[in-house]
């Protein structure tokens, strides 16, 4: 069964959320979702970008008053 975690990087700016979010990412197994929650459409807009151009996925993308989460899937 794959697990999942959770990650707040609201407030930081893209080059800050993207490490964080990949230093996180490399100690997960293979299917496991990391939940990221981000606070600015730029940021959110990048991450996805990003995540579209490696092994992993974005297994959604969601936005309520709180930020923007995205569930990113280990691949």
């Amino acid at each position: 069964m794959a697990a999942r975690f959770q990650l707040n990087l609201r407030g930081l700016i893209t080059p800050l959320a993207l490490l964080k979010c990949k230093s996180r990412l490399e100690t997960m197994e293979k299917g496991d979702v990391l939940e990221v929650i981000v606070g600015d459409t730029d940021v959110a807009g990048d991450l996805t970008l990003i995540v579209g151009r490696s092994r992993d996925r974005i297994a959604y993308n969601r936005e309520n008053p709180k930020g923007f989460f995205l569930g990113i899937e280990k691949g």
